[in-house]
């Protein structure tokens, strides 16, 4: 069922342009999103997240925000950054 929408997607969104102002739009929420999420969690954690103590949350944000940085702002590589820290953190 999910096929179709994927399908209207594409042809929707062929010739769009990356750098068009739909595309950046599109980019800026998703990435507001994701810091949304991310703050979320920091804030105000659920299940396994809540033992964790607030300072290795907090430093695992800053770690993934200096790699987003880093890395050229990759959201990705941020948050990858961010979720490594945090288990490395918990580990220690």
């Amino acid at each position: 069922m999910t096929q179709i929408w994927r399908w209207l997607g594409y042809f929707a969104g062929r010739n769009i342009s990356a750098d068009s102002e739909i595309f950046l739009w599109v980019r800026a929420v998703a990435t507001a999103l994701v810091a949304g999420l991310v703050t979320r969690m920091l804030v105000f954690p659920a299940g396994a997240l809540a033992m964790v103590p607030p300072s290795h949350r907090a430093l695992a944000l800053a770690a993934g925000i200096t790699i987003f940085f880093a890395a050229r702002r990759h959201v990705g590589l941020g948050v990858l950054g961010g979720v490594l820290a945090l288990i490395g953190l918990t580990i220690v």
